[in-house]
């Protein structure tokens, strides 16, 4: 039969009984008593569900626990055990975490990060009433300050000597990036490889394989030189002839110069453009500036060879 609330005095019977105790938010106690004459009885019933309040440093955050909303300036009637808490605000990261609801462990605060920072997010656990506590849950959201992309695209400026106006373009997907490479010889200055050699430079272009990793990357371009080409061959020949005249005779030599000129337009001459490229990023790493020197490298007209500077920006494409 059902007595009542357990704190208050009931007569029984001597003899055996099922005793039955029901609480809300605790486990059923089921056990058997022998009442003899007066007796009392005390049990210690486990609890399984608390008063838990769980809040947040933003004051608009939309918090779910186990996918359902709740309010976070009232406490929420919670079993025992693990529950998934996401937060969600605008103009900061979402927070997601795993906290362990006990008798110990009633009420969590958590600090939400801004985007484009770079911190831990922590939850620290605090008692009831709220108090700080020993333990506490962190969840890990990044390692590092910048957050690079996979995949970025850019442009650059490139200078060398002998062709002042250049320019560049890039792709990259993880570590590894594919660019063109473009430069024009403006002020169309000649070279002179031999005293019967002119060389007109007109631009190169070549492809940029490159391997990237955080703040630089190593390439090597692989083109051509475009060119006019000129060269003038002079061939002389001598011979001699001979008369007589009363038995006597003379003799005279006399010599032919024949010049022959070749000339090419648009000949392509191999060249190689390694450079390596430092990457300053800003706004977080979802843009980057760049810094790159190479060397031009034409085995065929070594005077075409030197230093490249470029200067360029990319920005993150996922």
């Amino acid at each position: 039969m059902k007595l009542g609330p357990a704190s208050k005095s009931y007569s029984l019977k001597a003899g055996k009984h099922d005793v039955e105790l029901v609480a809300e938010g605790y486990d059923t106690y089921t056990t058997s008593i022998q009442v003899i004459n007066t007796t009392s009885f005390n049990y210690k019933m486990k609890q399984t569900e608390f008063d838990v309040l769980i809040s947040s440093n933003v004051k608009n955050a939309k918090i779910t626990v186990d996918n359902s909303i709740i309010n976070p300036s009232e406490r929420k009637k919670m079993k025992a055990g693990k529950h998934t808490v996401k937060m969600v605000a605008k103009g900061y990261n979402d927070t997601t975490a795993v906290i362990t609801v006990d008798k110990d462990h009633t009420a969590f605060q958590f600090d939400m990060v801004p985007e484009q920072t770079t911190f831990y997010v922590t939850a620290g656990v605090v008692n009831n009433p709220p108090k700080p506590s020993s333990s506490s849950y962190r969840s890990h959201t990044s390692d590092h300050s910048i957050d690079w992309p996979n995949g970025f695209v850019g442009g650059r400026y490139v200078y060398s000597k002998h062709f002042p106006i250049g320019f560049g373009m890039v792709l990259g997907e993880s570590h590894f990036s594919f660019g063109l490479d473009f430069g024009i010889n403006i002020d169309k200055k000649k070279i002179y490889p031999s005293d019967n050699e002119i060389v007109d430079p007109k631009f190169y272009a070549n492809i940029n394989p490159g391997f990237v990793y955080k703040f630089f990357s190593i390439n090597c371009g692989i083109g051509a030189m475009i060119h006019d080409y000129e060269k003038t061959t002079v061939t002389t020949t001598t011979g001699e002839s001979s008369s007589g005249n009363n038995g006597g005779y003379s003799s005279a030599s006399s010599s032919v110069s024949v010049t022959e000129t070749e000339q090419m337009s648009f000949k392509a001459s191999f060249l190689l453009k390694p450079s390596i490229e430092g990457r300053i990023p800003i706004c977080g790493g979802k843009r980057v500036i760049t810094l790159n020197v190479g060397y031009l490298f034409i085995p065929k007209y070594k005077d075409l060879n030197g230093l490249t500077f470029g200067i360029g920006f990319q920005f993150g494409t996922d």
